[in-house]
């Protein structure tokens, strides 16, 4: 059951992020790794999930939240076999309005990318770059092997 609810947490989350990210594209803003929020000790984290179906790629998911009464709170962070590649940050307040940034490490030019509202092609083709996977391989990673 706990497995379940973890499965529909990322999957809410994944839809969320697809809809915040979609739309007008602007270009990424290179950056240094980013760090979880300071306040990361305050927040529930919700799974941790591994999937291993494809040789030699440990993908790894830490999901954690943080709800208030008049905000919720969002990190994700994904790691390939051990290192950190990305990370994403949504947060929305008591009036509906919802912040969102996804991190993703560009080892080409030895920085990150800050992906904001609109960036999420680019994004996730930095993010399959990163880890060596195609989409459908990665769409394959699904509720069982995570």
């Amino acid at each position: 059951m706990k497995r379940l609810l973890i499965a529909v947490a990322i999957t809410v989350a994944v839809v969320v992020l697809a809809a915040i990210f979609s739309g007008v594209s602007f270009a990424a803003t290179p950056t240094t790794e980013p760090t979880l929020p300071s306040d990361i000790g305050t927040y529930t984290l919700q799974g941790q999930l591994t999937c291993n179906k494809h040789a030699g790629k440990a993908l790894t998911m830490d999901v954690y939240r943080k709800t208030t009464d008049d905000s919720s709170r969002v990190a994700m962070v994904i790691s390939l076999n051990g290192q950190k590649i990305a990370q994403t940050e949504v947060s929305r307040n008591a009036d509906a309005a919802v912040n969102a940034a996804m991190y993703v490490r560009n080892t080409p030019e030895g920085n990150w990318l800050k992906h904001e509202k609109g960036e999420s092609a680019q994004a996730v083709a930095r993010f399959l770059a990163e880890i060596g996977l195609t989409r459908e391989q990665l769409d394959s990673c699904n509720e069982q092997d995570w």
